[in-house]
């Protein structure tokens, strides 16, 4: 029988809002608390209407796999609680979707870091530069199905 995870919404010292899974909780000799499948809370208010929007993004970056253990120190957490039926349901839709995209993209090759770190901040840039000029490049190239501009124009204002 599989034990039933324990998802727990955190508020942190640095105001962020964190939802995942507690694997194991913190104890006398250790203040790290085990969690897996840590998604960030993000907030954004529109405010002309007043409405507020939330998504979710991975709390740590490169850190996307749910399955990778972190580690969140206790004495960070001003609050916790158990999250709300629909914050419940829109956390376990983005895992879903989570895991969906990692699956999906699981043979790209892993980013090698290593291989800048003698660099001079001026071979850094050209490269940036380079790769930059490649995805305006192939964006270029691309046939936009519209055949026209994907340019809207409002008074006053440009959306692309």
């Amino acid at each position: 029988m599989t034990k039933k995870p324990i998802i727990k919404q955190f508020k942190l010292s640095s105001k962020e809002e964190i939802i995942c899974e507690v694997v194991q909780w913190d104890d006398e000799e250790s203040t790290a608390i085990v969690i897996r499948a840590v998604l960030q809370l993000i907030e954004n208010i529109n405010y002309r209407t007043g409405l507020k929007l939330y998504t979710f993004r991975p709390w740590l970056s490169f850190n996307e796999d749910p399955t990778i253990l972190q580690t969140l120190n206790s004495q960070h957490v001003v609050g916790e609680s158990s999250p709300s039926r629909d914050m419940l349901h829109m956390y376990t839709n983005c895992l879903a979707k989570l895991k969906k995209h990692l699956k999906e993209n699981k043979n790209l090759p892993p980013i090698d870091l290593e291989e800048f770190e003698d660099m001079s901040d001026e071979e850094l840039n050209d490269i940036l530069k380079f790769e930059y000029e490649k995805i305006i490049k192939d964006d270029e190239d691309f046939e936009h199905d519209s055949g026209g501009s994907n340019i809207i124009r409002f008074p006053k204002t440009t959306i692309h």
